[in-house]
């Protein structure tokens, strides 16, 4: 798959017709760190959400829900609820 005005930044396919990856890029240290940042706070964010989903199920499934520990460990920091 092309699109109509070429390919500019010289993507290519993963499969036919996409999803689509960026070439390899130089990368400073510095910006490296940046999207490390980036990457755990996505993944701290997504985590508590997928937490509070599964605590939602709990909490409409049971009419008592039980006291359940988890924990989620990421870079060294620890999360828990219950």
């Amino acid at each position: 798959m092309d699109f109509a005005g070429g390919n500019p930044l010289g993507m290519r396919p993963l499969e036919p017709g996409g999803p689509f990856v960026l070439p390899p890029q130089l990368c400073s240290q510095r910006r490296r760190e940046f999207f490390e940042r980036g990457n755990r706070l996505t993944f701290t964010f997504i985590s508590m959400l997928f937490l509070a989903h599964l605590g939602r199920q709990v909490f409409e499934a049971t009419p008592d829900p039980p006291d359940i520990p988890t924990r989620i460990t990421i870079d060294g920091y620890v999360m828990q609820t219950s």
